[in-house]
């Protein structure tokens, strides 16, 4: 599918590799607070949010582009 478009596959690729980084920071934050340290995690849940948004939006746009 993502033949016809390798600037879009790239697009989906890094911002797959981008969602799995903050996921695994802010797994990193939540450990460190399961550990008793008292800090909050509403960040790393923003950028959680936002790397979703971002890979949808590229997703959607490779997808587009093949139809």
């Amino acid at each position: 599918m993502s033949e016809r478009h390798p600037e879009l596959k790239r697009r989906v690729a890094d911002a797959r590799l981008e969602l799995a980084a903050v996921i695994l920071a802010m797994d990193a934050v939540d450990e460190r607070i399961q550990a008793g340290e008292k800090i909050h995690s509403l960040q790393e849940q923003a950028a959680v949010e936002q790397a979703k948004n971002t890979h949808a939006q590229a997703l959607a746009d490779l997808l587009r582009a093949e139809h």
